[in-house]
């Protein structure tokens, strides 16, 4: 499963109200979910989060990181962002898990940030 943010796609078709959209992807690219949010802040991945676990036949804890009971609840999800806590060796359970699955970030973000980091000239 993988999860992706996606901006200024949205506000060209339903305008400012809709500023960010989120999408769930599951195995082959069978899109599980696609949300409109107003940005892409953790506050508004709740309601979809919660839906494609109880989709999956799984049970949360309290705490929406670590789960009761897996059911078919995939055990990696690839993120677009947030996959590491920000700094070097912070990766503890609170941020380790994203709705009981551990967070890996996505080989495309990942080209992405190994690509602002190397500085090429060509001739």
């Amino acid at each position: 499963m993988a999860v992706d943010h996606q901006r200024k796609v949205v506000k060209h078709a339903v305008g400012n109200d809709g500023a960010s959209s989120f999408t769930v992807v599951g195995d082959g690219g069978i899109v599980l979910g696609y949300y409109v949010v107003p940005d892409d802040g953790e506050k508004w991945l709740q309601h979809a989060m919660k839906e494609i676990v109880a989709r999956h036949g799984a049970v949360l804890n309290n705490d929406l990181k670590t789960v009761v009971s897996r059911g078919n609840l995939p055990k990696v999800i690839y993120v677009d962002k947030l996959c590491c806590g920000g700094t070097e060796g912070s990766r503890a359970d609170a941020v380790r898990y994203f709705y009981g699955m551990l967070k890996k970030l996505d080989v495309f973000h990942l080209i992405q940030r190994v690509g602002r980091e190397i500085k090429c000239n060509f001739i």
